[in-house]
């Protein structure tokens, strides 16, 4: 069943669209990796499906709704996005920052020690967001989406600043919920063969536009890569997996 239709939309700042006519369809509890080179849109269209980038033109249907018709708190119930944080933000300690992610359910509470155990938040919930590494204000912006128990995650770039024990972890937290809760993730990746391993549906930008969508043996393809990426690559098959595995190969081979 369909959780997300996005039909020809165009958006982006000032007077330039930086998304392109795109279209496409998630089925409830789908995982969706939106992957590409920089500045080709991807998190330009992750915030406009979560309503901080203004939709010029076109249609983005959630939960069997239009989204300019769901005012904020009906929203937040249903789409739950993280990405960089604003300075306001940072004098906040993290289990506040936390907190501040059941507003839209009147601050109703949830398991909050499970929380913070699965994500080693508890030796940082009395710090600032501003003393925090990269690495710990990811954990902490991904767990605040959890802590919203939206129907949908939106998270751009989720794991860009993290080791990849780190990564592997996050990835394996959102894999649990993506199955175990039906809950349904649309993330950014940079890292492609960590896109390939947990995603059913992998969306491919290249300037503001669909080059290609499909599962990852339908959009691995080493001749769509070398162009868009403009680098040679490799695609071998993953021994455990069976997935398709990038391999980039240097200049100096």
């Amino acid at each position: 069943m369909e959780i997300l239709k996005v039909k020809n939309i165009f958006s982006g700042y000032g007077k330039y669209d930086i998304i392109r006519n795109v279209s496409f369809e998630v089925l409830e509890s789908e995982f969706v990796g939106i992957i590409g080179p920089n500045a080709v849109g991807k998190s330009t269209l992750l915030k406009t499906l979560a309503r901080i980038v203004k939709l010029r033109s076109g249609e983005i249907i959630i939960d069997n709704k239009e989204i300019r018709k769901y005012n904020y708190k009906e929203f937040a119930k249903i789409v739950g996005f993280a990405s960089t944080i604003t300075d306001y933000s940072l004098n906040f300690k993290v289990k506040d920052f936390i907190f501040l992610a059941r507003y839209p359910w009147d601050f109703s509470d949830i398991n909050y020690e499970e929380l913070y155990e699965e994500f080693e938040l508890r030796p940082i919930l009395n710090k600032p967001l501003k003393d925090l590494s990269s690495g710990e204000l990811q954990r902490v912006l991904i767990a605040q989406v959890i802590a919203q128990t939206p129907k949908i995650y939106i998270l751009d770039e989720p794991v860009s600043h993290l080791d990849i024990g780190h990564q592997i972890s996050i990835l394996d937290k959102l894999k649990k919920i993506n199955l175990d809760k039906k809950v349904t993730i649309l993330a950014s990746f940079h890292e492609l063969n960590l896109a390939i391993e947990y995603c059913d549906k992998l969306i491919l930008l290249f300037n503001g536009e669909i080059k290609k969508i499909g599962s990852a043996e339908e959009v691995i393809d080493y001749r769509i890569l070398e162009e868009v990426y403009n680098t040679k690559v490799v695609v071998k098959t993953n021994p455990i997996s069976n997935k398709p595995y990038v391999i980039a190969v240097p200049m100096m081979w």
